[in-house]
């Protein structure tokens, strides 16, 4: 940090494995150690967040990876929590299991089922929705409403898209500022020769 102090998301009085419940900022804590020092302030435990966006008066986080067992094995595959700035409740915006499918096997197996798992990237919708993509094959964009239920879940999840390039890995996702019906995604790791690179997707409008 340039300027500014640095607080690490607590949650206050948890007892749930998943770290959601009323949070509170803690610290300040020291820039130059902020994983040891976010720890030792009593910052909660998430698994590798990756991405955030603000929309309206909510800081949305994609987790990539669940919490794990006391054998090691992954509860689920990643959500997307939210954190109202106002409130500061802290809730599962999106979970498979909750408000989108569990992913089943893999592509090409049988019974494979496409599912949330492993999200990654996070933009805002023209509408306000929040646009998810996975760093998962395969690679699944996904639209939640931001409108929710009691517990803070969306309402409405929707998959958009799913990349078929069985290497290729969505990287980021955003809406061209001047044309609200062209959705960038940005491809890593193709197996294709031309596929790594910044594709558009437009929807033919009058």
């Amino acid at each position: 940090l340039s300027s500014g102090s640095l607080y690490v998301l607590g949650v206050e009085s948890n007892t749930r494995r998943d770290n959601t419940g009323q949070g509170v900022w803690l610290g300040p804590i020291d820039p130059m150690t902020a994983r040891s020092a976010g720890t030792t302030a009593g910052g909660a435990s998430y698994q590798r967040p990756e991405d955030l966006e603000i929309i309206k008066d909510k800081l949305y986080v994609a987790i990539t990876e669940g919490p794990k067992d006391e054998y090691g094995k992954e509860l689920y595959e990643g959500r997307v929590i939210s954190v109202d700035l106002e409130s500061m409740e802290v809730a599962n915006f999106v979970k498979a299991g909750i408000n989108v499918p569990v992913e089943i096997g893999k592509p090409g197996e049988e019974g494979h089922q496409t599912g949330f798992d492993s999200v990654d990237n996070l933009a805002e919708a023209p509408n306000g929705d929040l646009i998810m993509i996975e760093d998962n094959k395969p690679s699944d964009i996904w639209f939640a409403s931001t409108k929710t239920n009691k517990f803070g879940a969306s309402r409405k999840v929707k998959l958009f898209a799913s990349l078929t390039d069985p290497a290729a890995e969505g990287t980021g996702i955003y809406f061209s500022p001047v044309d609200t019906h062209t959705l960038y995604v940005n491809i890593q790791h193709s197996a294709a020769e031309d596929g790594d690179g910044t594709w558009a997707i437009t929807r033919k409008h009058d």
